[in-house]
């Protein structure tokens, strides 16, 4: 009896002009599709920059371009990202598109980053520190990450992982603000003395300190009851501010009532009115 070959797929012929179409034809498409993807993307580029020139703000219109470059092109990290950023009132959505732009990239740091403060938002804190921390594995330089995290940490009250990160944050950052952060978390925690090294740091380091340098000792010498200390500080400041052009009189007058409360806790009454005087001759004044 002759074998049935009806299954037997070796005979069929293979027609590779055909498949040669074919596969050109799946190419041909996908280069459309991705282009326009492109196109979409590029128009809500345009109304980005149209609403940064003129002051505007279309979110609809920008939604709606990226949704349809997504359904041209879904494997385009960036697409998803901006269109989290645009979700802003919804943490749900974001965390969804930041899970996709993780699913393309799993070293995608903004995504990790992103996914983490919307579940800061739902409360999922135990999440948004895996989400920080993993960010933090890709890029040990990612400075948004480090803040994001130190934010995590103050919110649940571990201030020591807070103070670690800072150490870490504030030798990638060339700037002073995350320095006074750490002061006023050492004050929060009763760490005067460690509060006070860095603030004299600062002074020590900077050859023109401004004078809220020293209204910030002054502050910390308070709460350290060295009051001595604290009328010298505030007496530093009230002299750097009144050589400063831009250092509005609300400011000076707020100096003087510093160092008048501090004279009275030294008792030194006659100091203290002075300095009230002159807060009197500053408020006619304005």
């Amino acid at each position: 009896m002759e074998e049935n070959n009806l299954y037997n797929t070796s005979l069929v012929p293979i027609n590779n002009n055909a498949l040669i179409k074919v596969s050109n034809s799946i190419a041909i498409t996908n280069k459309l599709f991705t282009e326009m993807a492109e196109f979409y993307f590029n128009k809500f580029r345009g109304i980005i920059e149209e609403d940064n020139f003129f002051g505007g703000w279309r979110p609809e219109e920008m939604l709606f371009y990226l949704n349809r470059a997504i359904e041209c092109n879904p494997n385009v990290v960036e697409y998803y990202l901006e269109r989290a950023s645009l979700s802003y009132s919804n943490d749900i959505a974001r965390i969804e598109d930041y899970t996709k732009s993780i699913e393309l990239d799993n070293n995608c740091v903004e995504a990790y980053v992103g996914r983490g403060y919307s579940k800061v938002q739902l409360k999922d804190y135990e999440g948004a520190f895996q989400d920080y921390s993993r960010a933090i594995v890709i890029d040990d330089k990612n400075v948004s990450a480090y803040i994001n995290r130190i934010s995590l940490y103050k919110i649940v009250k571990d201030y020591p992982g807070a103070l670690q990160d800072y150490a870490k944050i504030i030798p990638l950052d060339s700037g002073t603000e995350y320095y006074f952060e750490r002061i006023d978390l050492k004050s929060e925690m009763g760490d005067l003395t460690g509060a006070l090294k860095d603030i004299d740091y600062f002074i020590e380091i900077d050859s023109c300190p401004p004078y809220y340098y020293y209204s910030i000792r002054a502050e910390l010498k308070g709460k350290m009851n060295d009051f001595s200390g604290m009328i010298g500080d505030y007496s530093k400041a009230i002299e750097l501010a009144l050589k400063e052009d831009e250092i509005i009189n609300k400011t000076i007058a707020s100096l003087y009532i510093a160092r008048s409360e501090s004279r009275k806790k030294v008792g030194d009454l006659i100091g203290a009115e002075q300095d009230q005087e002159k807060v009197r001759e500053i408020e006619n004044a304005i």
